[in-house]
């Protein structure tokens, strides 16, 4: 892989990102005013890894991405708020927000390429290209792409006629890519025309490079699900009605194989209703949190099963977390959100990138990349 230009780092002062000033008829003594400033800020990081180590890219408060290639010095790669990162195992393919648009850019040296309206997408590469899977209009897309990101078919719509709800997210097998989403369907009453939503179920199907699509596998109720894969086969995340999360092997006909693995329970998650799943059957890490009981807080945890299920680990409060196996171990990425008053009317807000590598059983010390 060559590594291509950067673009030069643009200096941001922080100190005062985001201030928020108090409006007098908000005071009250059991709730005073007080300013927040800003003083660090980092959104959205994603992270993959390919033959050269592991690349990390996030979003800075210049609404510029940075990215890093290992332990190198990081650096600004273009406008936008990474919203996924793929390699074909030399080259990395970064999914952005620009704007109202969603871009694939090969990273680093490579220009942007619009794909469509801006979403929350997720990629994998499959075999010769990759499969961009992402929600519009309550439906379910897909589109190939090329390793410099220049689409090459689709998109197709995915799903079925219900309402996408949750996803979707992507992997890939021997067989090639595989699509998870959460859909509710709706049923009209015919005397009185009510329409009713049935519960979220999770559905299941594969795509071929050309746009093929295999049979559409229910796999029961969820309210958010994930996927996971390599050659050796797949494995998908789900949260039941019940509120536990599960994961579950599947075969190549997408049918659940064995008992699932119990990663958490009702009171493991509070309000917290997604989950995100990277790795492979044999060795894999659940993302999930428990939300506090206000709702403004999220406390990130993360399970790994490798050659047996760990522990729960919390990581720390904050956002966006994301986990790649590189090097034979896993790593974290996530948004440490966090105040510090300093003052009777002065508070200062941190959005901090944190790291840490995760075993399956414990996990090392949060450190700040950035």
């Amino acid at each position: 892989m060559s590594i291509g230009p950067w673009i030069p780092v643009i200096g941001v002062a922080l100190s005062a990102v985001v201030a928020t000033g108090c409006e007098g008829i908000d005071c009250r003594p059991e709730s005073p005013c007080y300013d927040t400033d800003t003083v660090s800020y980092h959104r959205t990081p994603v992270a993959t890894a390919s033959e050269l180590g592991r690349f990390t890219a996030w979003a800075d408060a210049a609404g510029m991405v940075r990215g890093r290639l290992g332990a190198d010095e990081a650096r600004t790669i273009g406008r936008g708020a990474p919203v996924a990162l793929a390699t074909d195992g030399a080259d990395h393919l970064l999914l952005a927000n620009v704007g109202e648009e969603l871009t694939a850019q090969l990273v680093p040296g490579g220009s942007p390429v619009p794909l469509g309206p801006s979403a929350s997408a997720r990629l994998v590469f499959d075999r010769d290209a990759y499969m961009v899977t992402w929600s519009e209009a309550m439906e379910g897309k897909v589109l190939r792409v090329g390793r410099d990101g220049e689409p090459l078919a689709g998109p197709w719509t995915v799903t079925g006629t219900g309402r996408v709800d949750g996803g979707p997210r992507i992997a890939t097998d021997g067989l090639g890519a595989v699509v998870v989403w959460t859909q509710a369907d709706q049923v009209v009453d015919p005397q009185t025309g009510a329409i009713r939503i049935l519960p979220s179920k999770l559905h299941a199907r594969r795509v071929g490079a050309d746009g093929t699509l295999g049979p559409d596998r229910e796999l029961g109720e969820a309210a958010g699900a994930s996927i996971a894969g390599d050659a050796t086969g797949l494995v998908v995340a789900r949260v039941t009605p019940a509120r536990d999360v599960l994961v579950q092997r599947l075969d190549q006909a997408l049918a659940p194989v064995g008992p699932a693995d119990v990663i958490a329970k009702a009171d493991d998650l509070g309000g917290w209703s997604t989950v995100e799943l990277t790795g492979t059957p044999e060795r894999y890490v659940v993302q999930y949190g428990k939300t506090s009981p206000s709702g403004l807080a999220a406390q990130l945890r993360v399970r790994m099963f490798d050659g047996g299920l760990g522990i729960q680990q919390p990581l720390g409060t904050g956002q966006d977390l994301a986990v790649v196996f590189a090097d034979g171990a896993a790593h974290a990425l996530w948004i440490e959100h966090w105040y510090d008053r300093v003052s009777d009317d002065l508070e200062l807000e941190h959005l901090d990138l944190k790291y840490s590598e995760i075993k399956r059983d414990t996990h090392t010390q949060p450190q700040a990349i950035e």
